[in-house]
């Protein structure tokens, strides 16, 4: 292969693979960690040289980006996702990339996905996130203006591109909410959330409502197949709770947010994950992490059953070990904050505690 470091990183994500396999041996480990350390060290090489921002770097570190997440979801993916952030920011060509549909826009895409989820189960930052929908939306003013069919004109933008619900099952208009969420959640005194008496809080609950107009109102495509409208919804609801909860900051066991985590729980049940490869464990835990085990004890039960009733090659995987183990930490420690009359912790400060940051893409 003419590229070292993507050589190296196939062969570490072929090696990861291996070694979750029932026949794997002992050495698939030791091999898929030796590749990654190849990824690192010719990639440091790269950032020395001044010369990092390349395709075959870019998709080296998209890689072992996605085996630190399979591997735990609290490993060192933080690392490889502001790596790929950085070699996007360095070229200074997003524009560009999207006028001549290259595959640096492909990639692009899919660096703006892993962000945007990561910030909302970190509160990591939003970068290339917020230049990509500039540059595809356009002038933010009119983001929501309503057009005379009452339609806002983010929603029409955003529904002729489907990319990300075919990678991922989320729908655009969705992960353009997402980000927008914690794009302006990161900057507002205070952490944001429902306000009003000045002309700016006034505006904000505007947007606040302008978004949550397009989550309620968003509808599949006439064509999508069941299994994508059941992705899609939950998707759609898990953001819901997020939403309510960042935004609205109602309690987690408010009945809003339980209505939400119902549906999404329902459309994830529905949805036969046999059949793609699409992300069903961020909208999963997005929305049992916030579930209320006193009221709704049989959708705990649920939850971990559709943990459990993924193939065996992939529920082998650390990150859904990972995830179990955070729901029974979270769902135990609202149980004594409930006994004690304590206010919860959010479970990102719960998992924070124990030294867990999250991504589950």
């Amino acid at each position: 292969m003419q590229f070292p470091i993507l050589q190296h990183a196939l062969f570490a994500l072929t090696g990861y693979w291996a070694s979750r396999s029932p026949s794997s041996r002992a050495e698939d480990s030791v091999k898929a960690l030796w590749h990654k350390q190849k990824v690192l060290v010719l990639f440091r090489e790269s950032l020395a040289a001044g010369d990092c921002a390349s395709l075959p770097n870019l998709l080296a570190c998209l890689f072992i980006q996605s085996i630190e997440i399979v591997d735990s979801g609290i490993g060192d993916w933080a690392l490889w996702l502001q790596g790929i952030i950085m070699m996007l920011q360095g070229r200074d060509r997003l524009e560009a990339d999207m006028v001549e549909a290259s595959d640096w826009q492909v990639f692009t895409k899919c660096a703006v996905a892993m962000e945007t989820m990561a910030a909302v189960t970190s509160w990591r930052p939003i970068t290339i996130s917020s230049a990509y929908w500039r540059a595809f939306l356009g002038d933010l003013s009119v983001y929501y203006h309503v057009r005379r069919d009452g339609e806002m004109t983010v929603h029409r933008l955003c529904s002729q591109d489907q990319f990300f619900q075919k990678i991922l099952g989320c729908p655009t208009i969705v992960l353009f909410v997402l980000c927008e969420i914690e794009r302006y959640m990161a900057s507002a005194p205070c952490g944001g959330g429902s306000v009003e008496g000045t002309r700016a809080d006034n505006d904000s609950n505007c947007r606040f409502n302008a978004w949550e107009d397009l989550l309620v109102r968003w509808t599949p495509p006439g064509d999508s197949s069941e299994t994508l409208m059941s992705i899609s919804e939950a998707y759609r609801n898990a953001a819901l709770v997020h939403y309510s909860r960042r935004v609205r900051r109602l309690p987690y066991r408010h009945a809003t947010v339980q209505q939400y985590i119902v549906r999404t729980l329902h459309h994830l049940k529905e949805f036969d994950y046999r059949m793609t490869s699409v992300n069903v464990i961020w909208p999963l835990m997005i929305a049992s992490l916030e579930l209320d085990i006193f009221e709704r004890p049989e959708l705990k039960q649920r939850t971990l059953e559709i943990l459990e009733d993924f193939p065996p090659d992939v529920n082998r995987l650390v990150l859904f070990e990972n995830c179990a183990e955070l729901l029974r930490l979270v769902w135990d420690h609202r149980r004594r904050s409930e006994l004690r009359g304590e206010e919860p912790l959010d479970w990102r400060d719960i998992s924070k505690e124990v030294g867990w940051v999250w991504s589950f893409w």
